[in-house]
């Protein structure tokens, strides 16, 4: 039992896994740290507590909790897991705005605050804030490049107080940046605790490990065992990070050159040369991932490029941007966008990375198919970190749609 002044706070039992995470956290010596590892091991609740815990002893400190999409940190971390945390550990100690999603302390005016990423109004909330600590939850969600404008938000100063950000996630495949950066890379002032399932058998019920032992093998690892390996209802077969280099940029070396370009607040823009050997081969050049960008940004990135204007550029359905692009130059058309066909389309082709297009590379990685009520994967995707998978489904379902002719293909002759 600790007090805050004269009130005696009573702390829920921690397993000694939770007891390890709780000495990372409150000692403040890292910078980045990743929770990662089984499911309903406790590494969520573990963090979201440690985090009450320094709203309490720094006075004034904004704390972002975020998560790719707003309706699932409302749901997940918000309503099941922090609200009812407060009520019952911290009871009185601080008020809820339930609109904003802001839980602020009446006695120290520190703050914590909840956002998403999924809308223009949403990121610029989050990015017009600076904050002490940074907490990311299910990261595997998010793109790099998104990550890293988040963390140029880690600028709020506090006393005494080493700013850091909190990642935590379940696994998925290793060649994920994640994986890269906290069991590849391994930065400095970085630390991963991986989490299992064995971790917190206090706090689950048998039934649930049952039901963990009977998911499909690979779900079996990344759930119960905490493994990083390969996914199941992964859209794309042919996502390899032995094919990521530093590719050729003479364009006489390819055969064709097609643009595929996804609006939205996350605009992301990739470019592929196009080869035809034994089999259909692409090659990811170039891609830019804007955030909260307009028309004109992406048009000023790709006219550093030269020659860009002579190759067909499909593009998501807006058409005023298309009529802006057209306007300056470029061959600006709308994509197809069939999900299937084109998912079908693209797992012809071999893939090649360029090693500076990672966020295109990640995003079709990660890219996985949504399931119907009987579990059986559809053609659907799940709508997460998919805006550079959906440009490269535009450019080479596009290029194979208008260059295809009976069984082989013919190319544009420029």
């Amino acid at each position: 039992m600790q007090t805050l002044g004269q009130k005696e706070l009573v702390l829920p039992k921690r397993t000694d896994k939770q007891l390890i995470g709780t000495k990372i956290i409150l000692n403040n010596i890292y910078e980045d740290i990743l929770f990662d590892g089984a499911a309903r091991a406790g590494k969520t609740f573990n963090i979201l507590f440690n985090l009450v815990l320094l709203s309490l002893k720094y006075p004034d400190l904004r704390i972002l909790i975020a998560r790719e999409r707003l309706s699932h940190a409302i749901s997940s971390l918000w309503l099941q897991s922090l609200i009812p945390m407060v009520d019952k550990y911290f009871h009185g100690l601080y008020e809820e705005n339930k609109t904003q999603h802001i839980l602020k302390n009446k006695i120290n005016d520190s703050e914590i605050w909840l956002g998403g990423l999924d809308t223009k109004e949403r990121a610029e909330k989050i990015f017009g804030q600076e904050y002490g600590i940074i907490f990311l939850n299910e990261a595997v969600q998010l793109g790099e490049k998104t990550v890293a404008k988040i963390q140029t938000r880690l600028a709020q100063k506090i006393v005494n107080l080493k700013n850091f950000m909190i990642f935590d996630c379940n696994p998925r495949s290793p060649a994920h940046w994640i994986y890269q950066k906290f069991y590849i890379d391994k930065p400095k002032d970085s630390i991963r605790l991986t989490w299992y399932t064995k971790d917190n058998l206090e706090n689950i019920s048998e039934t649930l490990i049952n039901r963990l032992e009977q998911l499909p093998e690979t779900e079996r690892r990344r759930y119960l065992l905490g493994e990083w390996c390969e996914v199941e209802g992964a859209v794309y077969n042919n996502i390899h990070d032995k094919n990521i280099s530093n590719l050729n940029k003479d364009w006489g070396k390819y055969d064709d050159i097609v643009i595929g370009i996804d609006w939205g607040y996350h605009t992301h823009a990739s470019i592929w040369g196009i080869k035809q050997e034994e089999k259909l081969q692409a090659y990811c050049l170039y891609d830019f991932a804007l955030i909260g960008s307009k028309t004109s940004d992406l048009i000023i990135e790709m006219d550093k490029i030269e020659w860009l204007k002579r190759y067909k550029c499909y593009c998501d359905h807006e058409l005023d941007r298309i009529d802006e692009m057209c306007d300056k130059g470029y061959i600006a058309v709308k994509a197809y966008k069939e999900v299937g066909a084109g998912d079908s389309s693209v797992n012809e082709y071999d893939l090649y990375f360029d090693n500076k297009c990672n966020e295109t590379f990640q995003s079709m990685l990660n890219l996985m198919h949504q399931q119907d009520k009987n579990e059986n994967y559809i053609d659907a995707h799940e709508k997460v970190n998919d805006h550079g998978a959906d440009s490269a489904r535009y450019a080479l379902h596009g290029w194979r749609k208008d260059n295809e002719k009976g069984k082989g293909h013919y190319f544009i002759k420029r």
